[in-house]
């Protein structure tokens, strides 16, 4: 799915939610740990590693709790990738996932990228992706050895 700048569509942050870059690795170990709850993988899934440069980062907190985080690569040729939105179960449903996706691409968008892409995992959150205004772009099959 792909967002071009015109078709972008804002999403306000639910009540009680904030959106905030990690500042400490503290805050980055925290937003993978949900991230990789969110996705069913252990919350401590190999190292957390260390924030990649050119990459910007996006933490949802509740009353200090992480409760998701986003990405966004870095811009190459006016083209970014947007991934990892993921939102704890217990919060899901709110438009937290909308909000962090919405605010990602607005970031990339204003720092000179003319297109943002992501790869749903399912129609379901692809649904999320094309109400903040992104549109299918082509399909892709997943492959692999069990």
């Amino acid at each position: 799915m792909t967002c071009a700048p015109a078709v972008r569509v804002d999403k306000p942050v639910p009540d009680g939610i904030r959106l905030r870059a990690p500042e400490s690795a503290e805050d980055f170990r925290r937003m993978r740990s949900a991230q990789n709850i969110a996705f069913g993988e252990p919350a401590e899934a190999g190292e957390a590693g260390q924030p990649s440069a050119g990459v910007r980062y996006l933490l949802a907190e509740s009353d200090g709790v992480v409760v998701g985080g986003g990405l966004a690569l870095e811009i190459v040729d006016g083209t970014t990738e947007i991934a990892g939105i993921a939102v704890l179960e217990a919060y899901r449903g709110r438009g937290i996932a909308a909000a962090l996706t919405a605010r990602l691409t607005r970031e990339v968008h204003d720092a000179g990228a003319h297109t943002a892409f992501l790869t749903p995992g399912d129609l379901g959150i692809g649904n999320v992706y094309a109400r903040v205004g992104y549109r299918p772009a082509g399909e892709c099959v997943h492959l692999s050895l069990s």
